[in-house]
C-alpha cells in the first residue's frame, strides 16, 4: 500500500503535468524584441500585418513596476487601445508582427526600441532610462487587415461614442445627416423601421448592437457603398450641403 507521502507526490506530479500540459507559452527573439506568446492565438487565424488595425488591452511598464501606460484605469474603467501596426513604437511594431485575435503577447523590449517617432502617444523619451528595459503585455481583441479600411472606417465613424459597439441610434444619427440612402433604404424594404430590423436581422450575439464583425457583414450583404452612390445619383437633393467627413483620424 503506498504511503501518503508517496500518493501526495504522485498527486502533485499529476497536477504539475497537467499544468505543464495546458501552458501555451511560446518565447521567441526578433530584432533585439523577446516575444513571449502567454495565450496562443487559434489555428488558421488571420496574423497582424503591416498597416493593418488592431484593438488591444495592454499595459506598459518599466522592470522595477513603474506603469507608462495601462488600459486598466484607476476608477475600475478598462480602455482599449486602437492602433495600425507601424505607426506604433519600433518593439512594438517588431513585436506584434503576426499576433492574432485572442492572442495574448508580453514582449520585452529595450528602451532604444520603445522612443519611437514624434507622433507617437507613447513619448517615453524622457521617462526611460537609457539602461530600463520595458515591458509591453497585451491582449489582442481584434484585428483588422488593411484591406477592409473602408469598412472600419465606417464602423468607426458610426460608432459615435467608441465603445467598438455600432446600436440603433447611433445608425439613425448617420441617416440624418444621409436622407438620401434613408430614403433609398426605406423604398427598398417598404418600411420605416430599417433600423431597428437591421440591428435584429445582424445582431448574431444578440447584445442589441452591433460588433465590429456583425457591421461589417451588414455593410458587406446590403452593398452599403453601392447604395451611398445610387442614393447620390437617384436623391441629389438630399445631398446640397457638404458631405460628411467620414475619415478615421489615426489613433497611435
Amino acid at each position: 500500500m503506498a504511503s501518503p507521502v508517496h500518493t501526495l507526490c504522485q498527486t502533485g506530479l499529476v497536477v504539475a503535468l497537467l499544468l505543464m500540459a495546458r501552458c501555451t507559452c511560446h518565447v521567441g527573439h526578433k530584432e533585439g524584441v523577446r516575444i513571449e506568446t502567454i495565450v496562443s492565438p487559434s489555428p488558421g487565424c488571420y496574423k497582424l500585418q503591416s498597416g493593418d488595425f488592431f484593438v488591444t488591452l495592454e499595459n506598459i511598464t518599466l522592470t522595477d513596476g513603474t506603469v507608462l501606460y495601462t488600459s486598466y484605469l484607476p476608477d475600475g474603467k478598462v480602455v482599449a487601445k486602437r492602433s495600425y501596426l507601424g505607426k506604433r513604437t519600433s518593439g512594438i511594431n517588431v513585436g506584434m508582427l503576426g499576433v492574432c485575435k485572442g492572442e495574448v503577447r508580453h514582449l520585452t523590449i529595450p528602451p532604444q526600441l520603445m522612443m519611437g517617432s514624434v507622433q507617437d502617444t507613447e513619448n517615453l523619451a524622457a521617462t526611460v532610462p537609457v539602461d530600463v528595459q520595458i515591458h509591453y503585455r497585451a491582449e489582442i481583441l481584434d484585428v483588422v487587415p488593411q484591406i477592409e479600411r473602408s469598412l472600419l472606417q465606417d464602423f468607426l465613424s458610426t460608432d459615435k461614442n467608441g465603445d467598438y459597439v455600432v446600436r440603433a441610434n447611433e445608425i439613425e444619427r448617420v441617416l440624418e445627416m444621409e436622407r438620401g440612402l434613408k430614403r433609398l433604404l426605406q423604398n427598398a424594404l417598404g418600411m420605416d423601421n430599417i433600423v431597428e430590423l437591421a440591428v435584429q436581422w445582424f445582431d448574431a450575439d444578440g447584445d442589441g448592437g452591433l460588433n465590429r464583425e456583425e457591421y461589417f457583414t451588414l455593410s458587406q450583404t446590403i452593398q452599403l457603398d453601392q447604395m451611398r452612390k445610387d442614393a447620390k445619383a437617384q436623391y441629389p437633393d438630399e445631398y446640397r450641403n457638404p458631405e460628411k467627413n467620414r475619415a478615421l483620424k489615426d489613433e497611435f
